[in-house]
């Protein structure tokens, strides 16, 4: 069956696109990939390479002819705002250019990666299932432009096409060649940029291990249905014990309360815009911190989807060891 079966994947040059087609193509899959611009995950495999994105309409009808499944990886990540309406716009309408190019071309299956950040996060003491009531329109922009996002994936059930819906948390692990903003947090660290920590922390999880269960929910995945993919609830202290244990230093940074980090996030904003710089923190990012889930459930993806986890100090491990051998420490 798999071999008779074409993938399309969006976001195939991104942290988690990129494993997905790596194990795509280990399982015997036929791939084909969009990609925006940097290749350099790629290189090397044997995957079938489309130029475009999500608003481009005739790169998309490329990407889509002839295949029997969709895998949507892509999306604009922000901790920093709407972007000026570019997140609803990939997120959201993007994906709405891209489904209705699928239905068109007649591609039968979907797998709609969205994230854990279309629940509401608190109470967050509670286990967080798929039965989570999902965030308000009140939500920071990202939040919602996933929610949105997922709720449009569902609607084209009733148009004929089978839609299965994963919801991974923080993702971690080799390769990173962009790097991701967890990537992006490790060399900081390592760099002796981080002269601060908080009191939170958030659910990580190994790209390659949800690279896997994706892959899985070609096969095992009902449509309809939601999967979450979680890992581990680490602390911003065990991200940094972690790091300092892959690298053989000892950075020490101190450790402040929220309301410190609240009170100066308006400077470090301001700062940021002297500079033209990326902010160390945002409002977004310590929110984030602050409520992330601590019981997030993965039992479902377990069962339906063989999904299973590395210790996520060792994604940590991995990752700085990939940073290394990549020369970008």
């Amino acid at each position: 069956m798999k071999q008779t079966m074409k993938v399309a994947i969006t976001g195939g040059s991104g942290h988690l696109g990129s494993e997905i087609i790596k194990q795509l193509i280990e399982k015997g899959y036929p791939t084909r990939a969009l990609v925006y611009h940097d290749k350099r995950a790629l290189e090397g495999l044997n995957v079938e390479l489309v130029k475009g994105d999500l608003q481009d309409k005739d790169s998309l009808k490329t990407l889509l002819n002839g295949c029997d499944v969709l895998i949507h990886s892509a999306a604009m990540i922000s901790i920093n705002g709407p972007k000026g309406g570019a997140v609803n716009n990939t997120n959201v309408e993007g994906t709405r250019n891209l489904y209705d190019t699928a239905l068109e071309v007649g591609v039968k299956r979907v797998i709609h990666i969205s994230s854990i950040h279309a629940f509401r996060q608190t109470p967050t003491h509670e286990v967080l299932d798929e039965t989570r009531d999902t965030v308000g329109d009140s939500a920071f922009a990202y939040d919602v432009s996933k929610r949105k996002g997922q709720e449009l994936a569902f609607s084209y059930i009733d148009k004929g096409m089978e839609v299965i819906v994963l919801n991974p948390t923080s993702i971690i692990g080799p390769p990173d060649y962009k790097p991701s903003p967890q990537g992006k947090a490790i060399l900081l660290i390592h760099r002796g940029g981080v002269p601060a920590i908080f009191n939170g922390g958030f659910d990580f999880v190994d790209s390659r291990d949800i690279a896997t269960a994706i892959i899985n929910a070609i096969d095992k995945g009902r449509s309809g249905e939601q999967y979450l993919l979680s890992g581990e609830w680490i602390s911003m202290a065990d991200m940094v014990h972690f790091v300092n244990k892959a690298s053989g230093k000892k950075r020490k940074v101190i450790t402040l309360p929220f309301w410190v980090a609240f009170a100066i996030e308006p400077f470090v904003r301001l700062f940021s815009c002297i500079t033209k710089t990326e902010p160390l923190f945002t409002r977004e990012s310590l929110e984030i911190l602050k409520i992330g889930n601590r019981k997030i459930c993965s039992e479902k993806a377990k069962r339906e989807l063989d999904f299973n986890t590395r210790p996520i100090e060792q994604s940590f491990i991995d990752s700085f060891s990939w940073f290394k051998s990549n020369n970008y420490l």
